[in-house]
């Protein structure tokens, strides 16, 4: 079956880079024993661990079939196999910028919440199904700040109107922002990462030379930092 060969190869290569992860310049001075059970918990393992868990659980527990094959679905994350070093600083932006992503989240949020309490209160006499409660009026808010529109509800008001141009107005901003942040901060941290690695490269060249051990240095630097060659 195409699905045992899938999983077999998974387990190898997943027991397979748990061997060989004592090899691995993070875990370098560590006994053997600790450089697996480190690496156990990194995400890469993970993620391995993610993709061949739901068949082995399967021949354990009796799982609902619908519940397996939306674990099964996990197993895309093993793509990032294929970019794990742009993940990296892709999650570390995200970490230097979380305060800030957290406070354009606020706005949207507390903006959503204004707009659906007005929206009820001016669209709810007029559609007293589609503008029921606010709850109702908060999905309307959502769709409409993020362009999705589905168009099942419009203002038919003209106060109800204004206020959707606004919101509409608003959310292409809003929505454009953090994808602009995230941009412009990964961006800055290649060239930040690059400058890191020019002023080591220059320094090991004070003498006129790279010597070996410093060569592995800098390409362990390189991997690390999830720069080029």
């Amino acid at each position: 079956k195409f699905e045992i060969l899938v999983v077999a190869f998974f387990t190898v290569e997943y027991l397979a880079r748990i061997w060989v992860s004592v090899d691995l310049s993070r875990f370098q001075g560590m006994p053997p024993w600790k450089a697996r059970a480190r690496y156990l918990f990194t995400p890469l393992a993970l993620i391995d661990l993610v993709a061949i868990a739901p068949f082995f659980l399967q021949l354990i527990f009796p799982l609902d079939l619908r519940f397996v094959r939306i674990v099964r679905l996990l197993r895309l994350l093993k793509l990032s196999h294929f970019f794990p070093l742009g993940l990296g600083i892709f999650l570390d932006v995200l970490r230097a910028e979380g305060r800030t992503l957290g406070s354009v989240f606020f706005s949207v949020f507390v903006l959503v919440i204004i707009t659906a309490c007005i929206m009820y209160s001016v669209e709810h006499e007029a559609q007293p199904e589609a503008f029921s409660d606010i709850a109702h009026a908060f999905w309307w808010a959502v769709v409409t700040m993020t362009t999705v529109g589905y168009g099942d509800v419009t203002p038919v008001t003209a106060l109800g109107k204004v206020v959707a141009v606004f919101i509409m107005l608003m959310g292409v901003g809003l929505v454009a922002l953090p994808a602009a942040m995230l941009a412009a901060k990964f961006a800055e941290e290649i060239r930040t990462r690059n400058r890191t690695l020019e002023a080591r490269i220059n320094a090991a060249l004070v003498d006129g030379k790279i010597s070996d051990s410093e060569m592995r240095e800098l390409r362990d630097y390189g991997e690390e930092m999830g720069l080029s060659e």
